[in-house]
């Protein structure tokens, strides 16, 4: 049997949302039942482990790569079909847990990219208004392993 080792893990809210656990017994009887769990699995896996590895790379840049990083990266994985850009409901105590950034520090970021037109910071909300320019932002940053929108060839 493997152990792995137990990953510091931050759990918060920021949209509504529905969690699936699959019991490990019930899951290996799905393996048992169709190979096809296995590569369900593995894709699972593989999409987390890109997400991983990106994120223990992220901290050595400043705070304000490691905040757009995360908007970006939030931004991501809420869904507008209109198009429009998404308004993030986080807190910026959140915010800088999430980053591993101080909460003064997260301030001082957001007001800087608001006063450039980048988001629009509200009440226990964020959000962002020029989507190119906070990936431009990200430029320099290497993000090999999962970048949160990537540009489309």
């Amino acid at each position: 049997m493997l152990n792995f080792p137990e990953l510091p893990l931050h759990v918060g809210e920021i949209e509504p949302c529905e969690i699936l656990y699959f019991p490990k017994k019930k899951i290996q009887l799905l393996c048992k039942e169709t190979d096809q769990t296995y590569r369900w699995l593995f894709h699972i896996a593989n999409i987390n482990a890109l997400s991983f590895f990106q994120e223990k790379k992220i901290p050595y840049y400043e705070s304000e790569t490691r905040v757009i990083y995360y908007l970006l990266d939030l931004a991501r994985l809420i869904n507008k079909s209109d198009g429009t850009l998404p308004r993030i409901n986080i807190t910026q105590q959140l915010l800088s847990e999430l980053c591993g950034v101080s909460r003064p520090s997260v301030n001082q970021v957001l007001k800087g990219l608001e006063e450039a037109n980048l988001i629009k910071v509200g009440r226990s909300n964020i959000k962002l208004t020029d989507f190119q320019g906070l990936r431009d932002k990200l430029a320099d940053v290497n993000l090999i392993f999962n970048d949160p929108f990537p540009i489309p060839l």
